[in-house]
């Protein structure tokens, strides 16, 4: 729940700006519950199901478009100019010269909000539970983060991409903790695969959990190693080895904000206190359509600075 509110405040005030971010309330979090609620493995294969949480996602939805809709008619009216994503759609044009829409961009926010929150989420729970699990690799960020952000209260998103170790944590955290576990792609012509026959129409999915299991492509794949992702390891030779953002022309979009805003959040948490697990080993939980760390995944914290 923690890392689910922290993506919660650093990406709604990245998309939808300055506005959402300091009018977030109960209402939103009861709002985006439901709609999140709504989006699961049945709802793959069938999202119109005459089922409680569908029609409470798709009340959700509407409640969801007229608050980010209100605060985008607001700045139209006041010509009010923002400095997030939320004004860079406003901004757009279409090849016409048309102006999208403020139902337009609310969809394209929604969804990228939705696209991201939950992924990145879990991500950050899982990472921070495999650091506390190799405590030697956690005392190497630490050493990171000392070195390149030293003592300064606030850092730069330079600061934040030279975070090699770091980035290398939340990569190898994904491969063995992909949030989706399964990537579909449509069929538009029958192909042969391994001599079984795909016919068009139908989907083809992969398994990102089984993909990044292999051990002819990762060695001790079981093994938490940050360092395999090392140029001169040379074993990540190949961009479809790696599928936790899925791959080719529908590769997520927002991957690189993903690493960033974990990154941030890590840069941030290891800087200001220090952690120790609670309980016992966490697993998977595979109900959901994002598989995040089985309840309860507690951690102890304790404030070293601030």
């Amino acid at each position: 729940d923690y890392t689910k509110e922290l993506t919660t405040y650093t990406s709604t005030r990245c998309l939808l700006g300055k506005e959402f971010r300091e009018h977030l309330t109960s209402e939103f979090a009861a709002v985006y519950k439901d709609l999140e609620h709504g989006v699961s493995p049945i709802a793959v294969m069938n999202p119109h199901l005459p089922l409680p949480a569908f029609r409470r996602r798709d009340r959700a939805r509407v409640k969801l478009g007229q608050m980010i809709g209100g605060i985008i008619d607001a700045r139209r009216a006041q010509d009010v100019v923002g400095d997030d994503f939320m004004q860079t759609l406003m901004d757009a044009r279409y090849k016409d010269g048309r102006a999208p829409t403020s139902e337009e961009i609310t969809g394209i926010l929604i969804a990228l909000m939705f696209a991201g929150h939950h992924t990145s989420s879990v991500t950050a729970a899982w990472t921070m539970l495999e650091l506390l699990r190799h405590p030697a690799i956690l005392q190497r960020v630490l050493d990171e983060l000392d070195c390149a952000l030293g003592d300064a209260a606030d850092f730069s998103f330079d600061a934040l991409r030279k975070l090699d170790l770091l980035e290398r944590v939340v990569k190898e955290t994904l491969r063995l903790h992909p949030p989706l576990i399964m990537l579909t792609r449509r069929v538009m012509h029958d192909f042969e695969y391994k001599g079984w026959v795909l016919p068009k129409g139908f989907y083809a999915v992969v398994c990102p959990n089984v993909s990044h299991m292999v051990p002819e492509e990762f060695a001790n794949p079981e093994r938490f190693d940050p360092d395999r992702w090392l140029p001169e390891r040379g074993e990540i030779t190949s961009p479809f080895k790696w599928v936790a953002f899925g791959g080719g022309r529908h590769k997520c979009t927002g991957n690189a904000f993903a690493l960033m805003q974990i990154k941030t959040i890590f840069a941030v948490l290891l800087r200001n206190f220090r952690f120790e697990s609670v309980g016992d080993p966490v697993e998977a939980e595979y109900q959901n359509l994002v598989v995040g760390p089985k309840p309860p995944a507690r951690v102890r914290y304790t404030r070293i600075r601030g």
